[in-house]
């Protein structure tokens, strides 16, 4: 039988498990690769113009569903997606569990597991620790990348944004679990502990990651006036990815349900971040917020 291989539906040449889901590889040679990919519900699948320059992508759903924001269109099995040569990075939620089978002509395995296993293990960290705050970074992670994409970042950019915002809080890992879970308001010595957890988190992930990165993290709870944490940087010295990563830090924050308040209609937060513009948050980045939240 040479040249035919059988694969079962168990065996691929290789595979990675990842906070996403798993990957797993079944078929490749110079021109394609064959890629299993069971996603799960409430993450995200992103299609960079990058990835898909001078090469065909194609998705075929298996099981499950997603949504495709920009479009308003929900796809499920037998759907499919085939992208090439695209102008701007594509997003789709993930609605239920899926499995897809993914054709491409481009190499996708190795920089899918390299950044799926990065990804994967500082959300492991912050899973362990505490659940809400890994749902919190989720959240607030896709949120910053849609953001981004109005904003026209480049796909590095782009990158850039997602990876640092999905870990943004990894430093609460070093925060006693008594005073992440107060019932009541912080006193002056646990909120200085608080605060610690920007600047812890970019102490443990600027030697695995790019300065720029770390530095997304460490700056997340900068205000524009001078009046944030950890060095009291003013808008001109910020990120603008950190200046996303902010406002949507914020946002997925006070939507939440929390030990110490109840979580607040999104008119309210709206109206809360609008009273701040351009003293604590960066005002072309909120009139962003309120085109996606529209």
């Amino acid at each position: 039988m040479s040249g035919l291989n059988l694969v079962k539906k168990n065996e691929s040449i290789m595979k990675v498990v990842s906070s996403v889901g798993a990957f797993s590889l079944k078929a490749k040679d110079d021109q394609l690769e064959i890629v299993h990919i069971e996603a799960n519900a409430g993450k995200s699948l992103f299609l960079h113009p990058y990835e898909c320059e001078g090469a065909l992508y194609l998705f075929y759903i298996i099981q499950g569903r997603i949504f495709h924001r920009k479009t308003k269109v929900d796809l499920v099995m037998g759907d499919c997606i085939s992208a090439k040569d695209l102008r701007e990075t594509e997003y789709f939620d993930i609605i239920q569990d899926v499995k897809m089978l993914m054709v491409t002509q481009k190499d996708f395995f190795d920089f899918q597991v390299d950044y799926a296993v990065k990804m994967s293990e500082e959300i492991q960290r912050i899973q362990d620790k505490d659940h809400y705050t890994e749902k919190h970074c989720n959240r607030t992670g896709n949120l910053a990348l849609q953001m981004g994409i109005v904003l026209n970042l480049e796909s590095d950019a782009l990158n850039d944004l997602l990876f640092a915002s999905k870990i943004h809080d990894l430093g609460k890992i070093n925060v006693p679990l008594e005073i992440l879970n107060k019932p009541s308001k912080y006193n002056d010595q646990e909120f200085d502990i608080i605060k610690k957890h920007s600047e812890d988190g970019y102490q443990m992930i600027k030697a695995n990651v790019s300065e720029k990165i770390a530095l997304i993290v460490k700056q997340h709870h900068e205000k524009c006036n001078g009046s944030g944490y950890p060095d009291r940087l003013t808008k001109d010295e910020l990120l603008l990815e950190s200046r996303i990563l902010a406002v949507a830090d914020a946002y997925d924050a006070m939507l939440s349900d929390r030990p110490y308040r109840k979580a607040m209609s999104k008119d309210k937060v709206l109206a809360i971040l609008e009273q701040d513009r351009d003293v604590l948050w960066d005002g072309k980045v909120l009139d962003t917020l309120y085109k996606i939240e529209d």
